[in-house]
């Protein structure tokens, strides 16, 4: 009889381990940025930290290499995983990005360190509004403003300044497409009357922007090149998790 009920208890023991186990979802985390006019923009992330709805309590990311990335490397397209986590049924309303010191970029001209301004010392806080349920798995990606995200004082010190937003492509669509010439390398709006997405397009002439919330948007071309007119189209359509192809753009 002892015997039997210790098997009893083992069994027990695996089922309810196994069910918790299940009840988990996991949660990926990529790197996205959104291209600027600089040839690298280095950031040193050290952690990632989750706050689920009705806790105050964060929750680390288990990163795959916590330090550099440039973000060029991670746009029209590219991402790369920065790590993953477990975490049970709720929703995700907040990721934090603790920076470390070693933040820098090169442009042309330049090449100069990116300080830490008191505001992110302990982080840079992206809201964010994901619902985890179980036993499920789900990709979010933090798309950085490079543009943005630089800022720089009439002394010549240079700070970052993340501007970051979360998304999931469950939740949202893209937009896709090319523009020529190619050396025009517009900047390339979505437009609505809530939100402005934006990036450049690459040395192909091609880009893409992801994490479109579903909608109509204008579609704005600012060309950098001396000359060019720019070019608009309205009512493009985007759908959740759909990419939109609106074809090959000429500027002129």
């Amino acid at each position: 009889m002892l015997i039997g009920i210790l098997v009893l208890a083992i069994l027990m023991t695996n089922y309810y381990c196994k069910k918790g186990e299940t009840s988990a979802a996991k949660v990926n985390l990529y790197l996205l940025d959104a291209p600027a006019y600089y040839k690298a923009v280095n950031v040193d992330i050290q952690k990632i930290m989750v706050k689920c709805e009705g806790s105050n309590i964060e929750k680390e990311v288990i990163l795959n290499y916590p330090g550099v990335y440039n973000l060029l490397d991670y746009s029209n397209g590219h991402d790369t995983l920065l790590g993953s986590i477990n975490l049970s049924p709720s929703r995700i309303t907040q990721i934090r990005i603790v920076f470390g010191s070693n933040n820098n970029f090169v442009s042309d001209s330049k090449n100069a360190t990116l300080n830490l301004s008191s505001d992110i010392e302990t982080g840079a806080v992206i809201k964010a509004d994901q619902q985890i349920e179980s036993g499920k798995s789900y990709n979010l990606w933090l798309d950085f403003d490079v543009s943005r995200s630089v800022d720089s004082l009439e002394n010549g010190v240079y700070y970052l300044n993340p501007v970051v937003r979360g998304f999931s492509d469950n939740i949202t669509g893209g937009i896709r497409g090319m523009v020529i010439p190619v050396d025009v390398k517009p900047f390339v709006y979505a437009i609505s009357d809530s939100d402005t997405l934006g990036t450049i397009t690459n040395n192909d002439g091609l880009f893409l922007i992801r994490g479109v919330p579903a909608g109509k948007y204008m579609i704005k071309f600012v060309p950098q090149k001396p000359g060019i007119l720019e070019g608009i189209l309205d009512s493009i359509e985007v759908k959740q998790d759909s990419i939109s192809y609106i074809g090959t753009i000429v500027l002129n």
